[in-house]
């Protein structure tokens, strides 16, 4: 810094000039000066879905897949133990996925589900991820309804021609 009469000073020498004494504290720690340590780095789960209902489906028959996008919307790589079908009529249910074992930051997979219903009536399940984010087991709800199958005969109805009794028609 330039004084008025050219010299030059630095700020600690001006201030000591004109205050007299100048006394600090502080503390100190970590960068950023704040002094306190930045959290750990976390995965965060997402899911582009919390509940997928499948249209009435006949005894047996399979559905077309519904599929949840699971997202690590945090900043460290999710573990994932495992992906399961749980609940009362699990067996109704069945799930693929593309998630592997883990999810890095900012990625995501996807778990496709299908609906067989054994049994007539209201079908539930959920599919659960258990992993290392907080929140664990993430839930998806699964429900479906299981109905007999329709039976039709074409035609309605038959006309057969005069005969001889004991005798087979055409």
């Amino acid at each position: 810094m330039t004084l008025r009469n050219g010299s030059t000073a630095t700020l600690w020498g001006l201030l000591d000039v004109v205050m007299g004494v100048i006394f600090l504290s502080g503390c100190g720690g970590g960068s950023g000066g704040g002094g306190s340590t930045p959290p750990p780095p976390e995965p965060n789960v997402s899911l582009s879905i919390r509940s997928l209902t499948f249209p009435q489906m006949d005894e047996g028959s399979t559905s077309s897949a519904q599929s949840v996008t699971l997202s690590n919307t945090g900043d460290a790589s999710l573990s994932i133990s495992s992906i399961s079908i749980t609940g009362a009529d699990h067996g109704d249910f069945a799930e693929t996925n593309t998630c592997g074992s883990s999810v890095v930051a900012s990625d995501e997979c996807t778990i496709s589900v299908t609906f067989t219903p054994s049994a007539l009536g209201s079908r539930t399940a959920a599919v659960s991820v258990t992993d290392n984010a907080s929140g664990s087991p993430q839930t998806v709800s699964l429900s479906g309804i299981a109905v007999a199958p329709a039976v039709s005969l074409s035609p309605t109805n038959l006309t057969f021609a005069s005969q001889t009794v004991g005798t087979a028609s055409g």
